[in-house]
């Protein structure tokens, strides 16, 4: 695991090292055991290591054995050692046991097709000396983070946004249609990044720089158009081994390792799996807060009593906005999504003792987790807003069980409308509404008119972001794709990682191994999300590894108690914030909105904590990343 930073100048102009050096020095977070260094005339590799494998002989920047292709690398490869006895045999020599020489041969091989071999998370720099092509390349579900900018001349990379800032040829003027984004979904989808001069390049696509050209590709897609049929039994036997394989490959370590537990039923399967695969007791880290509420520990301590585990904890308390500048720094842009904080706190834990944890992250997205699933094909959704609300009133009157029969009654037509081929239909824009943070409604209230004069708005971008090659796939799996390619990519992945790696801590996620997700993509939705009932398949295959209450329990989520945080400990500091000289300067927000929304929340007469929140995540990121006080 490491941080990588490069530059590559297409006019035959050297690289400037100690540039290179710079930037490298502002990932030492990601990697603090070692640094590394290569330079060739026109291009110029750094490397921060986190040493995870191979510890003695890992060293990077990697080259082949006559020194004409060179990597520099961030991330682990799964199945390395097996094409490690495949490159053997065709006749490469290895110096050393790391997964990232691996790669150096697998390119000589195949060329840019090496990355359909490669199961891994990765962010990669590979530099061929012969024919003077770069490629930046990233894995396939967006696990590792890679940024660049196109300059003048040549192309310049890095793992972070702040590394890339160093360099004084990329502009710094703000991208206000990605402001409006950060607004509307709290986070910053790629390509954009807050800054015009600076992209994300996208999952599973690699950007090849050759002869003075730039293109960027896709190379792997999650294949929903492609289904297969399976008995329920079939998939649930299936399904196991697939976790228990992706599991075990990512025990591979040289260094401690242990497991983020929330008492979700995802972190829940994976620790329950590494409990029957580790000699020793797992080493689990959960984080809860003072709000019952919010708290999920006496859920992670049914599974840590379970299977007897080596369980940590730790209590969030409302003194977090110490952190949030630091935090904020390591993203490099706005990011709005409150639970950055816990998982910060909880990589910082489980950093203590371990430098490896591995998550349950993708299995809502993957196998159906979310409520907004059920919600956007419930056709109660298309009655009127006042019948809409009597219907509700009259479900809160029933007791649960006959509640659930009620409701159930609209299941046939939900899967009616969900089925439907040829069009985007309104179950996948009411998803996409209830992926939607701020309207334009309210967005265009806070923002200032002289902010609205600098954008374009965003309306349906969700809806928008589907490539018409899926205009024909059935409604749950349109929504499955655009959580798993921008919400799970942008938000939460990238809260992982940057919360994990600002505590120098690896992160690995089995149920974002590829294969799993291919394999899940190709299964009839309705074995994922049936009715109301969300992620079926998932909590088949695990019964008998988890409590029944485990096993029972709704979607919770990682988020923190903003709304009375915000209307108490938090307030004042907040008010200051978004109030004060400083921000009334900027000209970006209606002042007058702003003052109205912290009278009312703080009065209780309306709830704005996370919109607030969002305002006061903007504007400490222009303070202390930016600097324009």
């Amino acid at each position: 695991m490491c941080g990588i930073v490069g530059q590559y100048n297409f006019n035959d102009t050297p690289v400037d090292e100690h540039l290179i050096r710079q930037m490298n020095a502002q990932l030492v977070h990601r990697g603090p055991d070692d640094d590394g260094f290569y330079f060739d005339t026109m291009v110029g590799f750094g490397s921060r290591r986190l040493s995870i494998i191979d510890l003695n002989t890992g060293h990077m920047p990697i080259g082949n054995e006559d020194g004409s292709v060179w990597i520099t690398f961030n991330g682990e490869i799964y199945n390395f050692l097996e094409l490690r006895q495949e490159l053997v045999r065709r006749g490469h020599d290895f110096k050393t046991r790391s997964d990232t020489e691996v790669i150096v041969h697998l390119y000589e091989e195949y060329g840019v097709d090496c990355l359909q071999h490669l199961n891994g998370m990765f962010a990669l720099a590979i530099w061929d000396a012969a024919r003077q092509r770069l490629l930046l390349a990233r894995d396939r579900l967006g696990k590792k983070p890679l940024v660049y900018s196109v300059l003048p001349d040549g192309v310049a990379f890095a793992s972070e946004i702040e590394a890339l800032r160093k360099h004084p040829g990329i502009s710094t003027e703000m991208d206000y249609d990605a402001l409006d984004l950060y607004m509307t979904m709290m986070y910053i989808p790629s390509p954009f990044t807050i800054f015009k001069a600076i992209r994300k390049l996208r999952p599973a696509h690699y950007l090849l720089a050759e002869k003075g050209q730039i293109k960027i590709e896709r190379y792997w897609d999650i294949p929903y158009g492609q289904k297969r049929q399976v008995s329920q039994g079939e998939a649930v036997e299936e399904l196991r081994g697939l976790m228990t394989d992706a599991v075990r490959r990512r025990l591979v370590s040289d260094v401690p390792l242990g497991a983020f537990l929330s008492g979700g039923l995802d972190s829940s399967a994976i620790v329950a799996l590494m409990s029957g695969m580790m000699d020793e007791p797992v080493k689990t880290f959960s984080i809860g807060f003072e709000s019952d509420n919010f708290n999920e520990l006496k859920f992670a301590r049914q599974i840590a009593d379970r299977y007897q585990t080596d369980h940590h904890e730790f209590i969030i308390r409302p003194d977090l906005l110490t952190v949030l500048p630091e935090l904020l720094q390591h993203y490099g842009e706005p990011y709005g999504d409150d639970s950055a904080v816990a998982t910060y706190y909880v990589s910082k834990l489980a950093r203590e003792h371990v430098t490896v944890a591995l998550t349950g992250d993708g299995g809502d997205e993957t196998f159906g987790g979310y409520p907004r699933y059920a919600s956007a094909l419930n056709p109660l959704r298309l009655l009127p807003e006042y019948l809409r609300d009597g219907v509700h009133s009259v479900a809160r009157s029933i007791e649960l069980r006959n509640m659930r029969r009620f409701l159930g009654a609209f299941k046939g037509a939900a899967y009616g409308a969900a089925g439907i081929a040829g069009e985007m239909g309104k179950p996948v824009q009411a998803f996409a509404n209830r992926m939607t943070f701020l309207n334009t409604k309210t967005r265009n209230q806070l923002y200032s008119a002289n902010l609205q004069k600098k954008i374009k708005f965003f309306d349906s971008w969700l809806v928008r972001s589907l490539p018409e090659s899926k205009a024909d796939w059935l409604a749950l799996d349109k929504m499955f794709y655009l959580d798993q390619s921008i919400y799970m990519v942008d938000d939460i992945l990238v809260k992982v990682d940057i919360a994990s790696m600002a505590n120098s801590l690896e992160v690995r996620c089995p149920i974002l191994d590829y294969r799993i997700v291919e394999w899940s993509a190709a299964l009839p939705p309705a074995m994922k999300v049936h009715g109301l009932e969300t992620k079926k398949l998932f909590r088949l295959a695990f019964a008998d590894l988890m409590p029944q209450e485990i096993l029972a329990r709704q979607k919770m989520g990682f988020a923190m108690p903003i709304d009375e945080w915000i209307r108490g400990e938090l307030y004042e500091i907040t008010r200051d914030y978004l109030t004060d000289q400083t921000s009334r300067e900027r000209g970006l927000f209606n002042q007058k909105r702003i003052v109205d929304m912290l009278d009312r929340h703080k009065e209780g007469a309306d709830k704005y904590g996370l919109q607030l929140w969002l305002l006061v995540m903007f504007e400490i990121w222009m303070r202390s990343v930016q600097g324009r006080a």
